[in-house]
């Protein structure tokens, strides 16, 4: 989850 910067545990399942 380092494409989404700090969000990046936020939307790990959601960017997945």
């Amino acid at each position: 989850g380092d494409w989404n910067g700090a969000g990046c545990h936020t939307n790990y399942s959601t960017k997945r």
